[in-house]
This record gives C-alpha cells, sequence and structure tokens, in this order.
C-alpha cells in the first residue's frame, strides 16, 4: 500500500494490463425492437491507481522481476502475485497464534528475582565526596584524582553491590518456602478442589487469565509455582485474601 500516485502508477504498469470486452445498448426508450447491441474489446489496468491506493490490511503485490521457476524447477513466467482474501498476509500479533500458546503471562513463569527485596534508598551512592573533590581539583585541571578519594568512592560503589541475596530472600528451591510436597502435588482430585477455593480469591485481584492458570494445568501451575512468596505476590499486597488462601492450604493439608 502506498500514498503516493507515482509509485502507484509505476507498479500499476508493471502488474500489466487485462483485455476485457464490454457492451453498449443503444435504442429508443420503450421500444425494444429499436435496441441494437455492440460489443467491443477494450485494454484495461489488472489493477488501477485507486484500487492500489486503497489495498485493504494485509493485501499484497509480489512483483517477481529474477525468480522465474515453480516450486516443482518448470521455467514459468514472472508473474505478479496478489495476496487478497485467504491469502493476505497475516498481522504480525496473529503470525505465530497456531505454532504458539499467547495465553502465558509474566505471572506463570515461575521465576524468583534476586532483587524482589531490593532497597534502593540502602544502596545509594552518595556522590557528595566526589563532588568536593571535583570542587578541590578545579582550580588545577591538570592535577590528577587523589589515591584516597579513588579508594573511598571505590568502597562506596562497592558497597551498594549486593554480593549475596538478602536473607530475606528466599529461593524458589528452598524447601521452607514450598507450599506442596511432592505427595500433596500428585493427590490430584484434592488439589484441583483447593485450586478452585483459591481462585474465588485471586480472581478478584488478578485478571481472568492469570486467574484460570490455576485451572488449564492444576498440577504443572503448583508445581511451577510452589512458593509462599510466589502466592503472596499473586494477591498483589491484600494481606487479607493471602490469609484466607493459607488458610485452605491449611486445611488441605490436614486432610480436611
Amino acid at each position: 500500500m502506498t500514498n503516493s500516485t507515482t509509485t502507484a502508477e509505476s507498479i500499476s504498469k508493471r502488474i500489466g494490463k487485462r483485455t476485457v470486452s464490454v457492451e453498449n445498448i443503444n435504442g429508443q426508450v420503450g421500444n425494444w425492437h429499436s435496441a441494437s447491441v455492440n460489443s467491443q474489446l477494450i485494454s484495461q489496468d489488472i489493477l488501477s491507481v485507486p484500487e492500489l491506493m486503497q489495498f485493504m490490511g494485509g493485501e499484497m503485490v509480489v512483483l517477481r522481476s529474477v525468480y522465474r521457476m515453480d516450486q516443482r524447477g518448470n521455467s514459468i513466467s514472472a508473474k505478479p502475485i496478489f495476496d487478497h482474501g485467504k491469502t493476505k498476509m497475516p498481522y504480525r500479533n496473529t503470525f505465530l497464534q497456531k505454532e504458539f500458546n499467547d495465553q502465558t503471562t509474566l505471572s506463570d513463569i515461575g521465576i524468583v528475582s534476586l532483587h524482589r527485596r531490593l532497597d534502593l534508598k540502602e544502596k545509594r551512592i552518595n556522590y557528595d565526596l566526589a563532588y568536593k573533590q571535583i570542587l578541590d581539583l578545579s582550580g588545577n585541571p591538570q592535577e590528577s584524582v587523589s589515591v584516597s578519594f579513588m579508594k573511598d568512592f571505590e568502597a562506596q560503589f562497592n558497597d551498594s553491590i549486593p554480593t549475596k541475596v538478602n536473607d530475606d530472600v528466599i529461593s524458589h528451591a528452598d524447601s521452607n518456602d514450598l507450599i506442596f510436597t511432592d505427595t500433596e502435588l500428585n493427590d490430584h482430585e484434592r488439589l484441583r478442589s483447593l485450586s478452585s477455593n483459591i481462585y474465588s480469591l485471586v480472581h478478584s485481584v488478578q485478571p481472568k487469565e492469570v486467574a484460570m492458570g490455576l485451572f488449564q494445568d492444576t498440577y504443572n501451575y503448583w508445581k511451577n509455582h510452589n512458593s509462599y512468596i510466589e502466592l503472596e505476590d499473586l494477591f498483589q499486597g491484600n494481606s487479607a485474601l493471602y490469609e484466607n488462601a493459607i488458610d485452605f492450604i491449611n486445611q488441605f493439608k490436614k486432610g480436611a
């Protein structure tokens, strides 16, 4: 599709013309016996300039100038290809829907961030020292930065980089954070019943597609999200709903 008339005229000429039969009927009104029919052949653009400039989404014309073979290796004329209707190109957001599941959201990925509890204020760098050193050196641009300044600055910078995970950040593999044991995960019927109760809480704070993840594949969902931290995040800070979910889980574990 183009907005340029010059471009559209050039493409229309390259696509070519076709011959069509046109019939003209002449005669007096109300007197069919005097009517005469004239037929003539005229040349017409296969795709006119207005048609090229009004393509619908996905429609396109392919002009082949080099490749002169079909899929069987036979020599052919490089005729233009007009993709429309069933052959029109799909939009990019629907191109791979048949090959990939586009229902997965970031909430379905069972990864616990190492920086979940990172306090940016605590890790910020105090640049007052650096600014003071620059002011001190501004009188003599040739003087290098003092060694003590560099050591102090590097110390502050290194302290701002966490060398290990904070104590309150629990690994996804930490057994203390696991909600269910393998035996409980394999109790599919009761696990699905529990998921139904938790869904009744989650759907009020999460989009439908996220909440439905509890039902689409219950076993794999809990296997990939078997973490109290992830469960708490699922409720987006609503402690009341989270506590209700914990009650359901405790009843499940007691076999109630």
